[in-house]
Parts: structure tokens; sequence; C-alpha cells
């Protein structure tokens, strides 16, 4: 039985080459897509490497300032927003002296001065505004994720609605 005019052995010949381009294919395919993919994880893997190697050395300077007796300008400057970040007191008593903040109008560099309120909270409330309105009562800034009873307490002498 003749196929399209072709012998056996032609047939078997026809099939190979077919077989092997497209195995051929699928092999160049899956190496593209496989070293993309390498280098990416690479790329990542640097940058990540790069970040771990960065936050290493605000450490070093930043335990360097809370241990050297000198204050260095340079030092001091870097250091000072993380000596702030883990002392929540100095927060306090930064406040003491100001006004109350305006948790409907404050924007998140003043939101931040709150006791245990960071960045990433800061920008809650503040979407918080934006979706639900503004706040009537303080207390309301606890339906804010992430602020519960006892962060409320802390924070509830240093805001205001107005």
């Amino acid at each position: 039985m003749n196929y399209l005019g072709f012998t056996k052995q032609e047939r078997i010949v026809i099939l190979f080459i077919v077989c092997s381009i497209l195995i051929g294919g699928a092999l160049k395919l899956y190496r593209e897509k496989t070293d993309d993919s390498i280098k990416k994880h690479f790329i990542l893997f640097k940058d990540r490497k790069e970040q771990i190697q960065k936050f290493k050395e605000r450490s070093k300077v930043v335990l360097n300032a809370d241990h050297s007796s000198q204050t260095d300008t340079a030092t001091h400057s870097i250091a000072e927003p993380y000596k702030m970040r883990s002392n929540k007191r100095k927060y306090a008593d930064l406040l003491l002296g100001k006004p109350k903040i305006n948790i409907n109008a404050a924007p998140i560099e003043e939101l931040i001065q709150l006791p245990d309120i960071g960045p990433v909270r800061a920008n809650q409330i503040i979407e918080y505004r934006k979706k639900v309105g503004k706040f009537k009562h303080i207390k309301e800034i606890m339906a804010v994720k992430g602020i519960g009873r006892k962060t409320f307490q802390k924070i509830a002498p240093f805001i205001t609605v107005e």
C-alpha cells in the first residue's frame, strides 16, 4: 500500500525527520524558558543579596552609634531614625508638647510619629479614610486593620478628629 506515492522506507525517513524537527523545537523552547527563569532567579538572588548587604551595613552603623561615646554627625543622622523606631517612648515624648494630630487630615509623616504606627499602618489609615470617609470619633480608628484596643490606648492622647 502506497501512501502519497512513498515507499515504506521513504515514509520511515520522513517520519524520522518530522519527529526530529518537533523534538528539536520543543527542546529549544524548553531551554529558552529555563534559561530565562534561571536568569530571573539569579537577578532576584543578586538583588536580594545586595539588599541583605545594605541592611547589614546600616545595622553596623546603628550598633556603632549606640555603643560609641563619640557622636559623628554622619553616623548620628543615619542612626537617629533607627533609634527612634526602637524606642517607642521617644515618640510619646516628642508629641507631648505638640498639638494633637487630626487623623482626618494628617499626612503620612505626622501619622508615623504616633506610637506603634509605622509607614504601613499609616498608609492603612489613609486608605481607610479614602474608602470610608472621615472619622467621626477617635475610637473609629480601631476599624483600621492592625489597630486594636492596646494600640488605640497608646495613641488616643495624641489624636483628635476635626
